[in-house]
């Protein structure tokens, strides 16, 4: 049996910190506790409020409640949410043949406007199989946490919260639907009851997404319609709200980083990747006042690589800083980034451009066969074919009328083009699917990464329309559709199979693996379906 509740939630405080009084308040409240299968939490610091789903059976003695590959759960994941005001959900839990439906969002106050700090959620849970047996019994608890940071109940932030009111009325049904809202001034509380609220609301929600998506999107077809809906709202659904530094910061962050991945060294750098980002926004932050307060601090992050990641040789890595200085207007320092740029790519061509096979190689004091001797290797190119051989083209660092572009542009499809993508390193490599260290699977030895296949059908569709020699440019088109072609195959057939993206794909049969649903980077088959680089 289960329990049908109606229920109504009401939490107000005075006292409590918010250090996000200048965020938009529409994003107050989200499910920015993505690490459950269904947690909502307010976007405060440092103290907060969250919500979240947990479920258990008489069939099996486990509570679910954090998201978990060994769960094995058949599906789970956002299918429509915009990242604001509305999210549905379906989660397939074949163990106990339940279907839980799970929807958040926020009541609109007029035609136009939404609750800033309200919000309803509600679970609904249904046979997954008809003719499969259900549980004898099946319990949901939908909890409501203070996050103080402290589990002392005399912590501050409890006193400071002035009121917690809960009600319900539980009666015996056969399915399942869980309603609840929550306000966090009683005289706001909507008038009607909130099973109301959502039945009535839901449609209209439904559609406003599916509009919105296909004004974003335009050119996805309906075949492909689902995947990419999937695959941005659980991107947009996956975000969490976290505060302090960017490394783990709290035992929340650090519950999903092993531990030797915590400890963090001012002299080891991530690749500035940040810049793609900050490159793919300037056309829509021009003169904005948010470019203007990023300048500085885009400076003084570059100024610490040029300390930290300085090596022997002057002008060894990329920046993109010149068409933010245009952007903010600092002409100034927009010659001299121009200038920089320039420098780089020549050192890039000096040390790493190997004219005997056109390829790009790490170059330095490197062995093949690992073995420590008493004497100095001599510089050298690390002659490994993968992905990183190609990354000036994929960056489209390469100058329109370069010659390296056709010598690169054969050797990426002889090389690394598989029936499911580009891998991540030559199958005539050494190390190809080679593992790591004993008991590590191989990582970047082999598999498809769809971030790297995204920034490679980027170049290769910005250098079949812009490059200046004609067969370069049909060589590019070439690449581009067939490359397309495979990469969105592959993604799509794994998700009509399990029902997740997946945070690479096997070079051999384009089958998912590793982590899923894994919508980061996988989600970027959105942009490669709509054609948007």
């Amino acid at each position: 049996m289960v329990h049908d509740s109606a229920a109504s939630t009401l939490v107000c405080w005075e006292e409590w910190t918010d250090e996000t009084s200048d965020i938009d308040d529409a994003l107050r409240w989200g499910t920015y506790h993505s690490g459950h299968y269904f947690g909502i939490r307010s976007r405060t610091s440092p103290f907060h409020v969250s919500a979240g789903l947990l479920w258990s059976t008489s069939q099996e003695p486990k509570l679910r409640h954090e998201c978990l590959e060994s769960d094995r759960l058949e599906q789970y994941g956002w299918l429509e949410h915009d990242g604001r005001t509305f999210g549905s959900q379906a989660i397939r839990d074949q163990h106990n043949n339940l279907l839980l439906d799970t929807t958040f969002l926020k009541p609109p106050t007029s035609p136009t406007t939404f609750a800033t700090r309200s919000w309803a959620a509600r679970v609904a849970v249904t046979p997954l199989r008809a003719d499969a047996a259900l549980p004898d019994t099946a319990s949901l608890f939908f909890y409501l946490d203070l996050g103080c940071e402290d589990d002392s109940l005399t912590h501050a932030c409890r006193r400071d919260t002035q009121q917690v009111q809960l009600t319900f009325s539980p009666s015996i049904v056969n399915d399942l639907t869980l309603h609840l809202l929550y306000d966090e001034a009683p005289d706001e509380v909507l008038p009607t009851t909130p099973v109301v609220v959502m039945d009535g609301m839901l449609p209209s929600f439904h559609s406003a997404f599916q509009a919105k998506f296909q004004a974003a999107f335009p050119h996805i077809s309906p075949e492909f319609e689902p995947l990419g809906q999937a695959a941005l709202s659980n991107l947009i659904g996956g975000i969490g709200y976290f505060y302090g530094r960017y490394a783990c910061w709290s035992s929340l962050a650090e519950a999903r980083v092993p531990a030797e991945f915590i400890t963090q060294f001012p002299t080891h750098a991530n690749p500035p990747s940040l810049l793609l980002a900050v490159e793919k926004l300037l056309p829509h932050l021009p003169q904005s006042a948010v470019l203007h307060r990023w300048w500085p601090q885009l400076r003084k992050w570059f100024a610490w690589y040029q300390r930290t990641q300085a090596g022997e040789e002057p002008h060894t890595f990329r920046a993109i800083l010149a068409k933010v200085a245009l952007a903010v207007g600092d002409t100034v320092e927009a010659r001299t980034f121009s200038e920089l740029s320039q420098a780089y790519l020549d050192t890039m061509n000096r040390l790493h451009w190997d004219p005997a096979t056109s390829l790009y190689y790490d170059y330095g004091l490197h062995s093949d066969d690992g073995l420590f001797e008493d004497h100095l290797e001599r510089l050298q190119f690390v002659r490994r074919v993968g992905y990183v051989s190609f990354f000036p083209l994929f960056l489209q660092i390469l100058p329109l009328n370069s010659p390296k572009l056709a010598p690169l542009g054969t050797l990426v499809a002889n090389e690394l083009l598989s029936l499911h993508g580009l891998m991540s390193l030559s199958p005539r490599d050494l190390y190809f699917e080679r593992p790591n260290a004993p008991g590590d699977a191989p990582y970047w030895r082999g598999p498809i990464w769809m971030n790297i296949n995204y920034l490679a059908l980027g170049s290769f569709q910005y250098y079949a329309t812009h490059a200046s020699d004609k067969s370069v440019r049909e060589q590019y088109q070439s690449l581009y559709d067939t490359l397309r072609d495979r990469v969105v195959a592959a993604i799509s057939h794994e998700y009509k199979a399990t029902g997740y993206l997946y945070e690479q794909y096997n070079p051999h049969t384009g089958r998912g693996q590793r982590c899923h649903p894994f919508s980061g980077w996988t989600a970027l088959v959105v942009n490669i379906l709509a054609e948007t680089y």
